[in-house]
């Protein structure tokens, strides 16, 4: 029995727009230490910040509009880190705070699942909430026309109590709400969004959750604030292999969605990032180039142009 909710649902919006703030802190410092939590919805959007770097208002109301639209009222605070937490990361890379970690291996219903939600948020990009419990799947959809989702998921309860809109306007969202769909049977106590690398909720819980899927088996971690090992390995090394897994999958989402394609000679010619896994730098660069090209000499060049990444988790 598994839950997944598409990237529209006002509690993943919120996620998503404290993910790209520290993105934003991650730019101007290679090791920032922030926390941000988000609630949205109803036409405003509440943000309070514990970082060390200086976030603008600018950017932090164009993050809420880019991710969540126009016509949210941005209300944003900003603190710094308590000092004993802030003393704790003065010489060196140690345990943010404290935590119980698990890792499970994830199973055939989840994929099955997180194929299901990928493919309709791919048709339509509005809130949408889908369960997979044995054989039911229930596919609750915003903004879709059933009969659509009928042709496409025949054996699916299809928004049981009707159409719907969601959103923003008629829901609420908060960060880390909607732990059970990022992270199945791997939930523990620790929130995967809004927080820095040297923070547990974050590094150990990537960790536990990779170590599973290496190993088949469930894992369990614990560990204190302080700690400069966890489960047996330098706690800088297990920060690494957090971040070595975030970059990695933000070049592949970037890769499958930049590209482009044009006409010549009266064929159709597609470039894609993706298609050029030993060449991703040069692909993107000639895609830039076509769009330049296309700008001067008016052709018709289609780009698709990557959006930021670190705040989702597959």
């Amino acid at each position: 029995m598994f839950e997944k909710v598409n990237p529209a649902h006002p509690d993943k919006l919120a996620d998503r727009i404290a993910g790209a703030i520290v993105d934003f802190a991650y730019v101007k410092q290679k090791d920032p230490k922030i926390a941000v939590e988000v609630m949205l919805g109803h036409h405003a959007c509440f943000i309070i910040a514990e970082t060390s770097v200086h976030i603008l208002m600018p950017y932090v109301k164009e993050t809420v509009e880019r991710i969540a639209g126009e016509g949210l009222a941005v209300e944003y605070i900003e603190v710094p880190q308590d000092p004993k937490l802030a003393e704790n990361q003065e010489n060196g890379i140690r345990c943010g705070d404290n935590g119980i970690f698990r890792g499970m291996p994830v199973t055939d219903e989840q994929r099955r699942l997180s194929d299901v939600a990928r493919d309709i948020y791919s048709r339509f990009s509005y809130d949408g909430k889908y369960i997979l419990d044995g054989d039911r799947l229930i596919i609750c959809q915003s903004n879709a026309p059933a009969d659509q989702l009928c042709s496409l998921y025949p054996d699916a309860e299809i928004n049981p109590i009707g159409d719907w809109t969601g959103g923003t306007k008629v829901d609420t969202g908060a960060v880390n709400r909607k732990l059970g769909s990022d992270m199945a049977d791997s939930v523990t106590g620790g929130g995967l969004h809004g927080k820095d690398l040297s923070k547990a909720d974050i590094s150990v819980n990537i960790y536990a959750w990779l170590k599973a899927q290496e190993t088949g088996e469930p894992v369990e971690i614990s560990c204190a604030i302080g700690d400069e090992t966890v489960d047996g390995k330098p706690y800088a090394e297990i920060v690494e292999t957090a971040r070595e897994f975030i970059e990695r999958k933000a070049w592949t989402a970037m890769n499958h969605r930049c590209s482009c394609s044009w006409r010549w000679m009266g064929k159709s010619f597609t470039l894609s990032a993706a298609a050029c896994p030993f060449m991703r730098t040069g692909a993107l660069i000639i895609i830039l180039l076509l769009k330049t090209w296309q700008i001067f000499h008016r052709k018709s060049v289609k780009v698709w142009q990557p959006a930021g990444m670190r705040s989702q988790r597959v």
